[in-house]
């Protein structure tokens, strides 16, 4: 339903004439803002749910005030969004506020008493588990605001370059950037524009007068009676021409809304429309600019108005001078857009840490996690190189015991056979009382037997042939087995390794 209404004039002989019921209900709905009925209409779905589940009149209004007191609270406390997620405590609180304005305009048609949900004591419970439910939503960290991130200047001229002026899509992107930048505009604010907001004028040089006759805090009326509209200027000259050029394009009987749909006809005389741009192709246009500038954060319309107050702010202007450009009722409406803030804290913490901490000893620190970063990874190498020495290692000892095995083969051949017998077994000049685990040492050491090899032998040949307690030798810093038979097998090794030499 379009927001004007269409009046039939009276006849000639008379001045007034009579008003259809439509047209006042028509008038009555459009007293309050789209959004507001919008957000009504949306909570009051969800009390229609409720009450189906429930068996509830759709019109709670009709209910007496205790028991709406105690649906209302069970689902207030238990109201999650169709995903099963928590929604913010600022929707919650709309919610309420929703079904407040329902309650109080049917109890005024039906002229009941006037209740309200969020003033007086008549509700208290409810209000006292409203303010439970946004309490505990602000712990679980949904209560922060919209946060709307600034664009920096960087971010600003790769977004300006992907437009081009030539074409009408380039030329509307450039106008986007622009109203936002130097005119802080809201993101309804592109489509409200209008052709009799923008006017040229010329002093020293020429400039743009923009004026906003309703904004989203201006809705003028009753409640806006004493507010005035919001004038900015554009005085770049080069953000000047583009406007002339967009001006010079439009079509002589044109829409009254200031963005004009772009007409895609090949056969096209006029590069635009004579009917309004709507709100999504306005949006559309910049998140494509955001695509090939290769931007990776969210930005919307409203970013670019969030980006003027943050450059004005860094700039050190003042909140009210700010308030004036950006058209807030509170100063501290202004202060939320603050981002500079931010640095100014970074600031702030940096300088305690220099009274703290020494520069010098902030150096060093630096470098010795530094150094340390650099240890680490030579660290990391180094277990790197171990792993491959050892790989290596294993693979040589599985070698020497294949080895050992076989000289373990040939000296049983040798032994079983009868000449080997009759053969001198103290060639060594050793006997075997003489064996003991100090002279084993100083007898591998002369015949220049490896301990890797006896090791080896140890535990393979032993482990086969011969049971006793395993005992630590340290000259030799293996494992034995002690034992008579332990220093007769050794003596036989010994001849048989000296022999094989």
């Amino acid at each position: 339903m379009s927001e004007q209404i269409s009046l039939e004039k009276p006849s000639e002989n008379q001045r007034f004439r009579e008003v259809s019921d439509q047209e006042i209900e028509h008038a009555q709905t459009n007293a309050t803002p789209s959004n507001t009925n919008r957000s009504t209409d949306t909570w009051i779905k969800v009390w229609e749910q409720y009450a189906k589940q429930f068996e509830l009149p759709m019109d709670f209004s009709l209910l007496d005030s205790e028991t709406l007191q105690m649906h209302l609270s069970k689902l207030i406390l238990q109201l999650k969004t169709q995903d099963e997620q928590e929604y913010s405590s600022s929707s919650i609180y709309y919610c309420a506020a929703g079904w407040n304005r329902f309650l109080k305009e049917h109890d005024f048609k039906a002229k009941r008493p006037e209740r309200s949900l969020l003033q007086g004591r008549e509700f208290w419970k409810f209000q006292n588990i409203l303010h439970y439910k946004m309490k505990i939503l602000d712990d679980l960290g949904k209560g922060e605001k919209k946060h709307y991130e600034p664009v920096t200047l960087e971010e600003f001229q790769a977004l300006k370059a992907t437009f081009n002026i030539s074409e009408p899509r380039g030329l509307i992107g450039t106008l986007i950037l622009q109203f936002g930048i130097f005119c802080a505009f809201r993101g309804g604010d592109y489509w409200r524009l209008k052709m009799g907001n923008v006017t040229l004028k010329k002093d020293q040089q020429e400039y743009f007068e923009i004026r906003l006759f309703r904004e989203k805090n201006n809705q003028r009326g009753l409640k806006g009676k004493h507010q005035k509209s919001r004038v900015t200027y554009i005085m770049d000259p080069l953000a000047v021409q583009n406007l002339k050029n967009y001006l010079a394009q439009r079509l002589p009987q044109n829409n009254e809304r200031f963005f004009l749909g772009i007409n895609g006809s090949k056969k096209r005389v006029h590069p635009f429309k004579n009917q309004a741009m709507g709100k999504n192709t306005l949006r559309k246009i910049l998140q494509e600019a955001c695509k090939k500038a290769k931007i990776q954060k969210k930005i919307t319309l409203h970013s670019l108005r969030t980006t003027c107050i943050t450059w004005l702010n860094k700039m050190a202007e003042s909140t009210s001078r700010i308030q004036l450009l950006s058209g807030h009722k509170c100063i501290d409406s202004v202060q939320n857009y603050n981002h500079a803030q931010e640095d100014i804290k970074k600031e702030l913490a940096n300088k305690l840490t220099d009274l703290i901490t020494p520069a010098e000893s902030t150096k060093q620190i630096s470098e010795q996690t530094k150094d340390n970063s650099e240890q680490t990874k030579d660290n990391s190498e180094q277990t790197k190189d171990n792993s491959e020495q050892t790989k290596d290692n294993s693979e040589q000892t599985k070698d020497n015991s294949e080895q050992t095995k076989e000289k373990l083969s040939l000296h049983s051949r040798k032994h079983s056979n009868p000449e080997f017998k009759k053969k001198d077994d103290h060639s060594l000049a050793i006997s075997q009382t003489d064996l003991t685990l100090d002279s084993l040492g100083t007898i591998f050491s002369r015949c220049h037997i490896r301990n890797s090899d006896l090791k080896i032998f140890l535990f393979s040949y032993t482990r086969l042939r011969l049971v006793g307690k395993i005992v630590y030798c340290p000259r030799l810093r293996l494992g034995a087995i002690n034992g008579e038979k332990f220093f007769r097998q050794c003596y036989k090794f010994l001849i048989f390794i000296f022999r094989n030499q």
